[in-house]
């Protein structure tokens, strides 16, 4: 039986984890920078180490956990247009603006009521976090971006920010 109450909160330099009772983080892995830098991972192999020796220790088997991406690593445009050409055009114009290659790049189209929200990020950043908690028989429930929270902030999450994103029933 899993457990839903932990949020793994990805930014630049480093992973905040949350427990649907605390406030503030209840521990946080800061990124040495020969390993990650710029959002560009040096070294895959230790970097996915670290993470796993993080979350040994903190995670217990069978818990449910939620990635958080922190705007800092976010690439965000709003497309306010209808028009499927526009569209199309823009999501090329983006894409192409991502500082990543391609094979690198999640990219999420989200429509809207006048449009579409694109958003990007580095995915080399969040899989290596996925086999880790995996590794220690955890399930990620979802990898999401801080946006749809209405949360404008990378600093830390408050109990307020934890109980709305756990409260969310897409998750």
């Amino acid at each position: 039986m899993f457990k839903k109450n932990v949020i793994l909160f990805l930014k630049r330099d480093s992973l905040e984890l949350y427990l649907a009772d605390n406030d503030g983080p209840k521990n946080r892995l800061q990124f040495p920078p020969e390993i990650i830098k710029y959002e560009e991972i040096i070294s895959e192999a230790k970097f996915e180490s670290l993470i796993t020796s993080f979350l040994q220790k903190e995670l217990a088997s069978n818990q449910k956990v939620t990635i958080l991406l922190s705007l800092n690593i976010l690439f965000q445009k709003t497309i306010s247009s209808q028009d499927k050409a526009i569209q199309e055009s823009e999501v090329k114009k983006f894409t192409d603006e991502v500082p990543f290659d391609t094979s690198k790049t999640a990219t999420v189209k989200v429509p809207t009521t006048t449009g579409l929200n694109l958003i990007a990020t580095n995915k080399k950043l969040y899989l290596p976090i996925i086999t880790s908690v995996e590794k220690i028989k955890c399930q990620v429930e979802a990898v999401i971006p801080l946006t749809p929270f209405g949360i404008t902030k990378s600093q830390e999450l408050t109990k307020g920010d934890i109980t709305q994103i756990f409260k969310n029933s897409k998750l």
